[in-house]
């Protein structure tokens, strides 16, 4: 019996759909979380492998694992759509008959639909010929596809149709046309269409096969190298093609299952509106030839969908972007084939790759026997793609004997390591990277290979790939206690063991460390070979991390630089940029401080008005200098434009009548104060006398268990007027509290003054300083040293420790001195040790007398809050009591 086969193969773009099963890829997650965070959590409590629901797309599956990687399974082609409910259905293409006579496939992301029997015309010669004379717009939708932005093709069938019968994914529709069946092979990307013809007399009758294709949304355009291309209508971008035909007849090659006698096909198209009439025109002399064995099979396919496979081979002309099967390698008659598939590059971008596997369904094999395959980087493939005009072959990355399909070994899953490959492509900015796969030995038969393509109806190809999500880039590196330089525009490191920061994180959530590295910095070179390197304790992500630099790795007075990354536990982040700073720890000297026209501590006789000083320092280092005329916070500034050097700077001001006092310090490069220096003047027209009081004495802190202490101290003043004292407060740096105002308190002279530190101007467990001066009635005097003491929680029991230190009779010294006589008649004294100390002038003769304790008790720097000395009289009468003699 002769046969012959017309082909129409359509695709269009799907609604969303996901990865195909491949070997030990279960179809369904036994447990899913929604998002990374939630999935990778459950993946180890569970401790199996958990579905990332939020990464779930049609040709992709995300798996956390309990390990905290992830793998995703990445088809060729769509494996699930997405319901209009949101939810989502693995494709199933079977055919199944629905009401009203259709047939449907039974789970399709572009819900496929078919025709059932249509009424028959009656089949005459002269109906034939009006049938063929008839305008070619479609009356009967054969077969219809539509997707979920509304796009919609649908393939027109002009005459009867009778009731189709089903097999599997196959419709055939018995004697559609004199002695032919019309077959439709559903796929899933969309449909194949076949017409059988069963004798010479078909194919002459067939003659030009006219069909109409509806393509909502979309214009056709003769492509380059023949075919059409599609482009919608609303964006005008490429969508898909449909390439020109081919046939060929039933002749194939035993051992490579290639098709060895193939012909072209003429296609003319009309688009009118939505409706492209096609025209195909086999070559009649190829099916007129006598050693053409039917069936002939004609092969136009439609593609619109994105995803890409392809392969080409020695003697093909046109495009194979829509064939069902992938090849490579010699198919014994000479002709060598290779394929390419391209895969999106964004799920994996910024990933450390575990594992990577190329996995093809080997459906047809020369032979069992383990002939090597490759794997390659390429240029992206496309349409245009052909033996003679191939994407760049860039690098081998991995090799492969697997083989399935030949007889003895039964058709199943091959893989390749890729691993290698598709972390350049995780490293790579691209969108999207190809690959090609060839025979390692392209003239040796035993090496040929079919696969299944991405347009095959089941096990099209996947790229498993098992990955780490890198750690993100630091952010906010810094280091503790530092400073920024405003005017040298650098960060200063004011300890020699400072403590490092950043904040980390990572894509996918859980603990993340940090390492810090310090080096000398190369634009100061003043810090040797000078290099250290430390890691964090763990935080969760989005946290700081925090390292203290250990002491035996201290810093000098050099320049350095600070960088870090993010680890995970199991890789290492991209390192921060660098943070330059340089350290400085040594507080600068005190400045001097001169007046033009007003020397310190005199009365100059001019006229109150405008003033120049000058700071200097001896620090080369200095930044700059705080001042403040009679105000010993020094509130103003004046700086170096520099940031650094100390360079001597003026500052102007006026001042009125009378005595006057400019305080100044000096600002280093990190920010670090010296002391204060005071500088006195007075100016006026004529010497004021003013009597000021003393310097207060006797300072004491009082109640600092409670959040209102009290400062206090002795006054005095010369005139024995009332004095009143005026109290400061400053942080433990010696900044002025900004806001903060002590009440002052007045006293007679010699009284103690005392002032209350306001509610809620302390914080328990910080240290302060404090100062006070003693003021009459026109005048203040200059402020005291300052003292500090740390405030304590309310109720917060200090008791001072006590020591006692016991005077010994070898540390008693007194000599006679005579009464106007110079130290013994100009000679030193002999002093007496003999445990007693005389005390008085009985007579002629005054004594002096001294001692020497040893206070190696009371610890260094400590503040003595009160003393006594009491001495034993050693005349006294037996039986006194013992307070009597003291």
């Amino acid at each position: 019996m002769l046969a012959g086969l017309l082909a129409l193969e359509v695709a269009i773009p799907g609604a969303t759909v996901t990865a195909t099963a491949a070997p030990g890829t279960p179809a369904a997650a036994p447990v899913a979380g929604t998002g990374a965070t939630s999935a990778t959590l459950a993946a180890r409590l569970e401790g199996e492998r958990v579905e990332v629901l939020d990464e779930r797309t049609e040709t992709r599956t995300v798996w956390a694992n309990p390990d905290g990687t992830f793998t995703e399974d990445r088809s060729a082609g769509p494996v699930r759509f997405r319901n209009a409910d949101g939810s989502w259905t693995d494709v199933d293409i079977d055919l199944a008959a629905a009401p009203g006579g259709k047939v449907v496939a039974k789970a399709h992301p572009l819900g496929l639909t078919l025709a059932g029997a249509t009424p028959v015309r009656k089949d005459t010669a002269a109906t034939r010929r009006l049938r063929a004379a008839e305008p070619v717009a479609a009356a009967t939708p054969l077969v219809s596809l539509t997707n979920d932005q509304g796009q919609r093709v649908e393939l027109g069938w002009r005459g009867a149709l009778p009731a189709p019968r089903i097999d599997g994914t196959r419709a055939t529709y018995p004697s559609a046309l004199p002695h032919a069946d019309l077959v439709v092979d559903a796929t899933r990307t969309g449909f194949e269409q076949f017409l059988t013809l069963r004798s010479k007399r078909a194919v002459s009758e067939a003659g030009t096969l006219r069909m109409t294709l509806t393509a909502k949304g979309l214009t056709a355009r003769t492509a380059p190298g023949g075919g059409l291309a599609f482009t919608d209508n609303a964006t005008g971008k490429p969508v898909g093609t449909l390439p020109a035909p081919v046939m060929w007849d039933a002749r194939t090659d035993e051992r490579s299952g290639d098709h060895t006698h193939r012909a072209p096909v003429a296609m003319a198209f009309d688009q009118h509106g939505d409706d492209i009439d096609l025209t195909l025109t086999p070559d009649a002399a190829f099916l007129a030839a006598p050693d053409t064995v039917f069936p002939v099979t004609v092969d136009p396919s439609v593609n619109l969908l994105t995803t890409f496979t392809t392969f080409v081979q020695d003697g093909y002309t046109t495009d194979q972007s829509t064939a069902k099967e992938l090849k490579l390698g010699n198919n014994g008659s000479g002709q060598v084939a290779r394929s390419f598939l391209r895969f999106t590059n964004r799920p994996v971008k910024k990933q450390e790759i575990k594992a990577a596997t190329l996995k093809l369904w080997n459906h047809h094999a020369w032979s069992c026997s383990a002939r090597a395959w490759e794997v390659w980087d390429t240029g992206n493939p496309g349409t245009a793609s052909r033996w003679t005009a191939q994407p760049k072959w860039n690098r081998l990355w991995a090799t492969s004997t697997a083989t399935k399909g030949g007889t003895g070994c039964a058709g199943g899953w091959v893989s390749a390591d890729v691993k290698a490959l598709t972390q350049a492509w995780a490293d790579n900015p691209n969108p999207e990277n190809s690959l090609g796969i060839r025979a390692a030995d392209e003239k040796d038969p035993y090496g040929w290979k079919r696969f299944n393509s991405r347009n095959a109806a089941s096990n099209v190809p996947v790229l498993s790939v098992t990955y780490n999500s890198l750690p993100d880039t630091p952010a906010a590196v810094a280091l503790t206690p530092s400073a920024h330089n405003s005017l040298n525009k650098r960060t200063y490191a004011t300890s020699v063991t400072p403590t490092f920061s950043a904040k980390v994180a990572d894509p996918d959530g859980g603990t993340v460390k940090a390492q810090f590295e310090v080096s000398a910095d190369p634009a100061f070179n003043d810090a040797g070979g000078y290099s250290w390197t430390g890691t964090s304790g763990g935080v969760a992500s989005g946290g700081t991390a925090k390292l203290a630099l250990p002491a035996d790795k201290k810093l000098g007075p050099h320049g350095y630089r600070l960088r870090a990354r993010s680890h995970d536990g199991s890789a290492y982040g991209p390192w921060s940029g660098y943070v330059p700073f340089r350290v400085n720890t040594a507080k600068p000297a005190a400045p001097a401080v001169t007046c033009e026209g007003h020397p310190e501590e005199q009365w100059k006789d001019t006229a109150a008005g405008a003033m120049t000083c000058t700071l200097a320092t001896t620090s080369t280092d200095g930044r700059g200098f705080l001042w403040g005329l009679d105000d010993p916070t020094t509130p103003k500034a004046v700086n170096d434009p520099a940031g650094t050097g100390g360079k001597p700077q003026t500052v102007k001001f006026t001042a009125g009548k009378g005595w006057h006092t400019l305080h100044a310090r000096t600002v280093d490069s990190a920010g670090l104060l010296s002391g204060t220096t005071a500088f006195r003047f007075g100016m006026g027209p004529e010497p004021v006398e003013v009597p000021v009081p003393d310097v207060p004495v006797a300072l004491q802190e009082g109640a600092t268990d409670t959040a209102t202490p009290l400062l206090s101290g002795v006054v005095t003043s010369g005139d024995q007027e009332r004095v009143r004292g005026e109290f400061a407060l400053f942080d433990a740096a010696g900044k002025a509290l900004s806001g903060v105002t002590l009440p002052t308190a007045g006293a007679d002279s010699g009284s103690r003054v005392a002032t209350a530190v306001p509610e809620g101007t302390l914080t328990a467990g910080t240290r302060y300083q404090w100062a006070m001066r003693g003021c009459g009635a026109e005048a203040c005097f200059a402020w005291t040293v300052r003292r500090s003491f740390t405030a304590q929680k309310p109720g917060t029991e200090r008791t001072p420790p006590t020591r006692t230190v016991e005077i010994t009779g070898s540390a008693l010294q007194d000599a006679t001195v005579p009464v106007g006589a110079q130290d013994c008649g100009g000679a030193p004294c002999a002093p007496v040790q003999d445990g007693l100390l005389k005390v008085g002038t009985p007579d002629s003769t005054a004594w002096r007398t001294w001692f020497r304790a040893d206070l190696s008790a009371v610890p260094a720097g400590a503040r003595i809050t009160d003393a006594r000395l009491r001495l034993h009289r050693a005349d006294c009468p037996a039986g006194e009591p013992e307070e009597g003699c003291e």
